[in-house]
Parts: C-alpha cells; sequence; structure tokens
C-alpha cells in the first residue's frame, strides 16, 4: 500500500504512480498500451492540425529511431498502433487516444510523437508540449493487464 507513495517520493517531476499491487502474471504477457496524450499549442489549435495528424493513422510507414540492446535502429510506429483517435481537447489542445504495442517491439508514446511530428511535414505548426497518461495494460485477448 505505500509503494506508490515511496516511488513518488523518489519519481522524477511529472512522473506519478497511483497504485501498485503484487505481480500475478508475467509481464510477458502485456502486449498493448492505452494512452491519452493531450498536445498542447500556445494559443489555440492550428487550422487543419487535426485533420493533418488524424491523416497519419492511414496505415503508412511512420519511421522513427529508437534505441534497443542492439543500439539504435529505424522502426516503422505506425505499424505498431493499434487503434487512435483524435478528439478536440481544452483550449489549445487535441487529445489523442491511443493503442500501442508494448511487447516486442513496443512503441512509447513519445516516440510516437516524434514521428508524427516528422511526419505531418514542414508546413506543421507542432504542439509545444504533450501530457502522456498510460490508462491500460492489456493482453493479447485486450483482457486488462492486472
Amino acid at each position: 500500500a505505500s509503494l506508490p507513495e515511496r516511488i513518488n517520493g523518489a519519481a522524477p517531476p511529472g512522473l506519478k504512480v497511483n497504485e501498485a499491487w503484487p505481480a500475478v502474471r508475467r509481464a510477458q504477457e502485456i502486449v498493448w498500451g492505452d494512452y491519452v496524450i493531450t498536445l498542447r499549442w500556445e494559443s489555440a489549435v492550428p487550422d487543419g492540425a487535426r485533420e493533418t495528424l488524424a491523416a497519419l493513422f492511414d496505415g503508412r510507414a511512420l519511421p522513427v529511431m529508437k534505441k534497443g540492446k542492439k543500439g539504435e535502429a529505424e522502426i516503422d510506429a505506425g505499424g505498431l498502433v493499434g487503434q487512435a483517435a483524435l478528439s478536440p481537447g481544452d483550449e489549445g489542445a487535441l487529445r489523442l487516444t491511443a493503442r500501442l504495442s508494448a511487447g516486442e517491439p513496443s512503441l512509447s508514446p513519445g516516440h510516437l510523437l516524434i514521428a508524427l511530428a516528422t511526419a505531418a511535414g514542414a508546413g506543421f505548426t507542432p504542439w509545444r508540449g504533450a501530457e502522456i497518461v498510460r490508462t491500460a495494460l492489456l493482453d493479447g485477448a485486450g483482457e486488462r493487464f492486472v
């Protein structure tokens, strides 16, 4: 019961543990991670930003460099997204709900954001900040991992 408080006391700013429980399953059974990512611009979301980002989830390759055990390699972030949806957030924000591969290979939300910003192109005004919240871990059957 005291583990989240102890971890939070040593965690870097912006990282917060809400719950902890004894492991009853193997971590290798985790296949997906569900995330809510809030993308924030300085004032308003630029015209066309939502449409530009939504179009990137059409099955195309979204290359991004990722460090691994064997060094740095390019991965296809687009092929590691199970599902994604964009919706309006509060003022100056878009909300991206995404299911990302947590198996092998895995895709972190940070790598997805790098791939999206790169693929959006030179005329796209990138967000100024992002808040990432993992809402669930899922097994291969799509059941919540506990």
